[in-house]
């Protein structure tokens, strides 16, 4: 009853007071059909002596002759029959509002975990698996909802029960302690069975996070495991995965499934040991203990029911669990987004002293950077320095352990900072692009097709990003699908596209994150046209690999080792010879 008691707070704080209400349709059916049932004990007794009738058969005639109804069969049977029609009644509404509760429960969880996913940090992102955030939102939460509905199916059970024994004991409290007392043995029976199936369930929620992950990760890479023939070992992990779902999966549903037989046969024991005990130990007549029969019988029927649905809630409560805990996990790790607005960038971007670091590794270290508005920065250094991270900070994503961001004068602290992100576009190194048209790759479902001014916009973006031409060339033109990832389109071919995105969104500042380093001479030449045409148009922020792309730059910063160790005009960082920028610059034949 613990763990009953458990997961009901858990489900109140999702449903709220539904759960109370559902509750008292479930009581309320349940005592309109035991009156149904005791109607059974009049209906005997009529036309006995009526100095043999039971209180509560007379309690029933006086009752209808108060309301001027003739005792007779017919009558007794005509209150039976709309005691079961308002039973049905009731039944039909705690049905209708259950579903109600249900679907609107998955609704409004998965809605609340997306919306905990489009508020998390994102240093709590990138230190989690994809296949975490997966599992939550496909088995988890679908899990958590079969366990809701098993829960419900308790609560009518237990109900029940409570319901029949309170009329036995009204009847002879006798008969209702020996039931009690067979219920409470029935139970120590089972908990050790009940307490398996937990440790079972816990083991599955684990068994479908690595499942996912592991399947995730071999989708993701399938094109490198497959030309370089790797997939073997992947495959093992999956395999390992699904093996260890199977074992587990196997065990929990064939406990589950042995309990409810074996329990009724135990109960039905019981039960016939009991009617031997009274009629042939107490001496009682049967036509007198018929009712309370009846209702131990019942309450008994609904034990295995009872424990079937409560073995199956458990198999599925670690899911529960589990999304409870991720959603604590992730109000715990929120980003906070209120603070002051910001619509425009008019000034420049200030980083002073700033410090990173990741756990114990210092990433970045006395960073003092500026970037005028309309100007155009190169950050450059060998892979580890911290370019990323560095980008990272100045967009938001990353909040440094000491140091001071400025935007306009105003500090990043006291912005709203999805309101400073929009400010930005962000070009990657493999181009973000979707499953879908072309259209819809660059106004991210914002636009509609049909609307001339729109498509004109998205044209005039095309045609600065350097891209019109390929899309032309298309069958379907802007209505074309990409394919997963851009998989029917060339490198090039999805960073303009990723570019056109970015002017469509009108974003004042750019980042280029290598974004040419994957591309061949070519493609880099039709990017750099792209970039070329966004200067004085946008502030542009270049990390670059390829040095080539930043020649064009009005300040160049050198990072070495998470510090800056050089920074200058393109002209003054190489007038150095050895200087690390022109060294590199030699190394990739960019200078002599």
């Amino acid at each position: 009853m613990k763990a009953l008691v458990h997961y009901f707070n858990i489900f109140y704080k999702w449903v709220g007071a539904k759960l109370f209400i559902l509750a008292f349709l479930v009581f309320s059916t349940t005592i309109i059909e035991s009156l149904g049932f005791t109607i059974a004990l009049p209906i005997l007794e009529y036309g006995s002596d009526p100095e043999e009738r039971s209180r509560y058969s007379i309690f029933i005639y006086k009752l209808l002759e108060n309301l001027n109804i003739e005792v007779s069969i017919v009558s007794l049977v005509l209150l039976v029959t709309f005691l079961f029609i308002i039973k049905a009644i009731f039944r039909l509404i705690q049905v209708n509002i259950g579903l109600k509760i249900l679907y609107n429960f998955l609704q409004d969880l998965r809605i609340d975990l997306i919306e905990h996913y489009r508020k998390m940090k994102y240093s709590f992102y990138i230190n989690t698996e994809i296949g975490y955030f997966n599992n939550l939102i496909t088995t988890e939460i679908a899990t958590t909802i079969a366990a809701f509905n098993k829960y419900v199916t308790i609560l009518v059970k237990v109900v029940s029960v409570i319901v029949y024994l309170s009329f036995a004991f009204l009847f002879s409290w006798e008969i209702g302690l020996m039931a009690v007392s067979a219920i409470i043995i029935i139970y120590f029976l089972f908990k050790p069975i009940t307490n398996r199936i937990k440790r079972l369930s816990k083991a599955l929620v684990k068994a479908n996070a690595s499942l996912q992950n592991s399947f995730i990760q071999f989708i993701l890479n399938f094109k490198y495991l497959k030309a370089t023939s790797n997939l073997l070992n992947p495959i093992n992990n999956i395999k390992a995965s699904v093996k260890i779902q199977r074992e587990k999966g196997f065990e929990s549903h064939l406990i589950e499934g042995a309990t409810p037989v074996t329990l009724e046969l135990i109960s039905m024991i019981l039960f016939s040991i009991g009617i031997l005990f009274l009629v042939l130990v107490r001496g009682l007549e049967i036509t007198s203990i018929i009712v309370t029969v009846l209702f131990i019988y019942k309450a008994l029927l609904r034990i295995p029911e009872f424990q079937t649905a409560f073995q199956g809630f458990m198999v599925q409560s670690a899911s529960v669990s589990a999304v409870e805990d991720a959603m604590n996990q992730l109000s715990n790790n929120t980003e906070i987004f209120g603070g002051e607005e910001i619509s425009d960038f008019s000034s420049k971007i200030e980083l002073h002293n700033i410090e990173f670091s990741f756990e114990d590794k210092q990433i970045l270290s006395d960073i003092n950077i500026e970037v005028p508005y309309q100007s155009s920065i190169g950050i450059v250094g060998e892979s580890g320095s911290g370019k990323t991270t560095l980008v990272d900070i100045i967009t938001g994503l990353l909040v440094p352990q000491s140091g001071k961001i400025e935007i306009d004068g105003m500090d990043y602290n006291s912005l709203n900072k999805e309101s400073l992100r929009r400010l930005f576009g962000y070009i990657t190194q493999e181009a973000i692009v979707f499953n879908d048209t072309i259209f819809n790759n660059i106004t991210l479902w914002s636009g509609d097709d049909t609307d001339n001014e729109c498509l004109k916009r998205v044209e005039k973006s095309c045609q600065i990003a350097n891209c019109s031409d390929f899309i032309n060339g298309t069958d379907h033109g802007y209505n074309t699908i990409v394919g997963d990832r851009g998989i029917k389109l060339s490198g090039g071919q999805n960073q303009r596209l990723a570019i056109a995105r970015e002017i469509y969104r009108e974003t004042q500042i750019t980042i280029f994150d290598e974004a040419t380093s994957s591309l061949d001479t070519k493609s880099e030449n039709l990017i750099q046209g792209s970039i070329d045409n966004l200067i004085g148009r946008q502030t542009i922020i270049i990390i670059a690999h390829r040095l080539s792309t930043i020649r064009n730059c009005n300040y160049i910063y050198v990072l070495d080792k998470g510090r800056i160790v050089q920074e200058g005009s393109w002209d003054d960082l190489i007038s150095d010879s050895n200087s690390m920028f022109a060294i590199m610059c030699r190394l990739q034949g960019v200078i002599n």
